[in-house]
């Protein structure tokens, strides 16, 4: 029922629990080059990611690359599991520099940072990639669409990989309700979720009316202003001002005044006979410009887009906040009686300002805090490192120092926070990924809490209008489910189905039951098949086939004959079975699988127009080779037409576009470094693994099931 496993001998300092995921990832990189380890997080995936590096590649230090923040994490458990490594940050890929080293293996932390092919940081990894194997770790892959998955997938794995098991392209993921059980043998994920974990207590805290009378307020004044003269620039500048609105008054009144500089700057150029642009802006605002999410949108040349008659409404803006801050917000009166009972907390916020504002509320606690830039307890500024050890196992006088630590996401992902017994979210981020990687701060694996409060502060009512903000958490924790990643017709389905009740008695891989009165089932088998090329390419295939030859791989009728057989009391004897029988049974439904995956196999996908055009070329170029004789050359095109000729990861596919422009000499002097040829194809070759006989009544003989033998 289970994907391919391995059989290394594994570190010892793995936990139990992780056995399994490790053996499948280095079943799955050895047959496809790649997996990605998607267990929730605080499961301990960089432990599990140290297990596959140290077996895969016991002679060679791999490469890690990972966000800047856990890079001193990284090496804490590299030494702990005593795995030499080579650490790059992501932030100096995202800058255009790579690792120096040429390690064939490749560890990839929080990989749903490239899940867009189209970022700096993407297009520069990819290329370098090509002809390296790895493991991609993230326990929120799906961060906004389906194609997330396929992209960091494509890192390492062919777009074809899964071609043979009915998934034709990775670029292009089917639904959960097909073909999704193929992506259980590259994407690995928790068989039982959240084992070993503690417990969460989650409750919601919301503004009453009277409460969001100043919010209501406020969403008026902004609503006066007109912002710019195109409306899609309008609105990313409003929903940036509704953001910092939701998040405390000092965000919202940071926004307004850096909105009135620009305006102001606006106003000069326009005075000077010149529009703003990206870099005045950029010179302008500095280390701000993290928190305007419409810079992107800008094209490279603005002309002056702003309505300057919006400068006499922002300061009535700025004065309508600055008030409101000095009365308090909603949110910061709850604040303080939630951190009563001495808990450790974790209180996440969008914005540095609202950092700052908490800073200045919980002053009598000297919390500790965090941002981009600074960390520091109460006053005192002091290494990032050294604040977030307060928070983790082993603390320096663990009995004393901070009890809540403040920070934006920068402490979001990866981290291991475990002496937090509470996560506070007191803003909302937008997508439902930051906000588990949030909680799994503190609920991972070490925790010292059996279990971890999760509160949320939402948007009041009139602002959730707006910003829909909820709505859109709501809609994207929706989509590893519609994708099949978690909930219970996830791609997990056959491993959690295998591992159901009590295996019946009977001989290791085959079993005669009794089905009692489930007609379905009467004269049915159900069966467990590899079939592959060879060894290393083996898919496998479970169906039940009925006596009438009728056969299904469909979940419920395998699941409905596990059940059946597990709670069947009366196995039958092995014995007398005519194995010959049983085989003319399924041959029918075996041939008609080997012959799917060998044609999957044959016509996969669709050849994209770079490779069609590289093809072209090179087939213009081996008739050439052919007639000066030269077969050296000639082996080295029909080698590169092998390679073109497939699918392809992100790195060959862009090298592919690459060698397509190139004249002959060129390309035929780059043909030699080209990644070498995949096993040639062939017929798939079947062995049955596994088979349950299931007879009811006076059937004792499977040969009375087989069509044409008097069943």
């Amino acid at each position: 029922m289970a994907p391919s496993v391995a059989t290394d001998p594994l570190p010892t300092w793995l936990r139990p629990e992780q056995t399994d995921g490790v053996r499948r990832a280095l079943a799955a990189i050895r047959r496809y080059g790649g997996a990605l380890l998607a267990n929730r997080p605080g499961t301990g995936k960089t432990w599990m990611a140290l297990a596959v590096a140290a077996c895969l590649e016991p002679e060679t230090p791999p490469i890690a690359i990972v966000p800047a923040g856990l890079v001193v994490q990284w090496r804490s458990v590299a030494r702990a599991s005593g795995v030499p490594l080579n650490i790059h940050s992501q932030d100096a890929v995202s800058r255009g520099r790579l690792p120096q080293t040429g390690s064939p293996f490749v560890i990839i932390d929080e990989s749903h940072r490239f899940r867009n092919p189209a970022t700096k940081r993407y297009t520069t990894l990819a290329p370098w990639l090509v002809g390296r194997r790895g493991i991609l770790l993230s326990g929120t892959p799906i961060v906004n669409r389906r194609a997330d998955l396929g992209h960091q997938l494509r890192l390492f794995v062919p777009d074809s990989a899964l071609a043979s098991l009915g998934v034709a392209s990775l670029s292009n993921l089917p639904g959960a309700d097909a073909h999704h059980q193929a992506l259980a043998n590259i994407v690995i994920t928790d068989i039982v979720s959240g084992r070993g974990l503690p417990h969460t207590r989650e409750r919601t805290l919301a503004a009453t009316p009277r409460e969001s009378q100043p919010i209501d307020a406020l969403l008026c004044t902004l609503d006066r202003l007109v912002l710019a003269p195109s409306p899609e620039v309008s609105a990313l500048i409003r929903t940036t001002l509704w953001r910092a609105l939701a998040s405390s008054p000092s965000a919202l009144g940071d926004s307004l005044r850096r909105y009135r500089r620009l305006l102001l700057h606006s106003r000069d150029g326009a005075a000077q006979g010149r529009g703003i642009g990206r870099a005045d802006i950029r010179a302008f605002l500095g280390p701000d410009l993290d928190q305007l999410v419409w810079w992107e949108f800008w094209p490279e040349q603005v002309e002056t887009d702003l309505v300057l008659s919006d400068l006499p409404s922002l300061d009535t803006a700025i004065s309508e906040v600055d008030a409101w801050g000095q009365a308090g917000d909603w949110k910061a009166r709850h604040l303080e009686p939630l951190l009563g009972d001495e808990t450790r907390t974790l209180i996440f916020t969008t914005a540095r300002s609202t950092v700052e504002e908490l800073r200045q509320l919980l002053s009598r606690r000297s919390p500790a805090w965090c941002t981009g830039d600074r960390a520091g307890i109460g006053i005192t500024t002091l290494p990032r490192d050294a604040i977030l050890r307060w928070f983790r196992p082993g603390a320096p006088l663990a009995g004393r120092g901070p009890r809540v630590l403040i920070t934006t996401d920068l402490a979001a992902e990866g981290l291991d926070l475990q002496l937090a017994g509470r996560v506070i979210h007191y803003d909302l981020p937008w997508t439902a990924t930051r906000v588990e990687q949030r909680n799994g701060r503190a609920v991972r694996l070490g925790a010292i809490s059996d279990q971890v409060e999760i509160i949320r502060f939402e948007p009041p009512v009139n602002l959730e209008r707006r910003l829909r903000q909820v709505a859109a958490l709501v809609r994207k924790a929706q989509l590893p489910t519609g994708i099949g990643l978690t909930g219970d017709r996830g791609w997990n389905w056959r491993v959690l189905a295998g591992t159901r009740g009590d295996r019946p008695p009977g001989t290791p891989g085959l079993a005669v039951v009794d089905t009692g009165a489930v007609a379905a089932l009467t004269g049915g088998a159900l069966v467990g098949l590899d079939l592959g090329a060879s060894p290393r390419e083996t898919t496998t295939a479970v169906f039940f086939i009925h006596r009438t030859g009728v056969w299904s791989d469909e979940r419920e009728v395998i699941e409905a004959a596990l059940d059946s057989a597990t709670r069947s009391d009366s196995a039958q004897s092995v014995e007398s079975l005519d194995l010959d029988a049983a085989r003319r049974l399924l041959a029918p439904a075996i041939r008609e699988i080997c012959q799917a995956a060998t044609g999957a196999r044959w016509f996969p996908f669709r050849l994209g127009p770079a490779s069609l055009a590289l093809i072209t070329k090179l087939q213009r170029l081996g008739r050439g080779a052919t007639r000066d004789r030269d077969q050296i050359r000639a082996d080295l095109i029909e080698r590169a037409i092998h390679f073109a000729n497939r699918g392809h990861t992100s790195g060959e596919e862009a090298l592919i576009h690459q060698l397509a422009s190139l004249e002959d000499a060129p390309l035929l002097a780059r043909l030699e470094q080209l990644p070498g040829r995949n096993e040639e194809v062939a017929a798939a070759t079947p062995q049955v693994r596994g088979l349950i006989l299931f007879r009811c009544g006076g059937m004792a003989d499977p040969r009375a099931s087989v069509p044409g033998q008097g069943g």
